[in-house]
């Protein structure tokens, strides 16, 4: 009979954590809109462009390293996945970074350090959001 009291008292007590938990989760920031300058800046002193790319460290690699190290800044770099099919489920999808500049989306090539405000691919996936958007929008 302990067992059983114990045992209804050990899931109430999980129950009430886990409902806790669900509560705080922290919502995603906001994408910076910042000026060329700062950005500039930014990339200019950002060193995840001289890492090697390798089996092990991608794209998705360079895109996490690249915001990680804009937080530093007070600059929050949104994440973005291209891919030339619709469906996002081959495997030529890319990720990359996107900010405001001005009020205008530029996209970061994190392995490079290029931006622009165009891209090449025909779908792309917006995070933090997690949107599907077109790029003929």
């Amino acid at each position: 009979m302990k067992v059983i009291k114990y045992g209804i008292i050990f899931i109430v007590l999980i129950s009430l954590v886990s409902t806790i938990n669900a509560y705080t989760i922290i919502p995603a920031p906001i994408v910076s809109d910042i000026s060329y300058e700062m950005l500039d800046n930014f990339l200019f002193n950002d060193t995840t462009n001289e890492r090697n790319y390798t089996d092990i460290y991608q794209c998705g690699h360079f895109s996490r390293d690249l915001a990680k190290n804009a937080s530093a800044y007070n600059i929050t770099l949104g994440g973005i996945i291209t891919s030339p099919n619709p469906s996002f489920m081959d495997y030529d999808n890319h990720l990359m970074n996107f900010i405001y500049v001005n009020g205008t989306m530029i996209f970061i090539e994190p392995q490079t350090d290029m931006t622009s405000s165009d891209l090449v691919d025909d779908y792309f996936k917006l995070y933090p959001n997690g949107k599907y958007v077109p790029s003929k929008w």
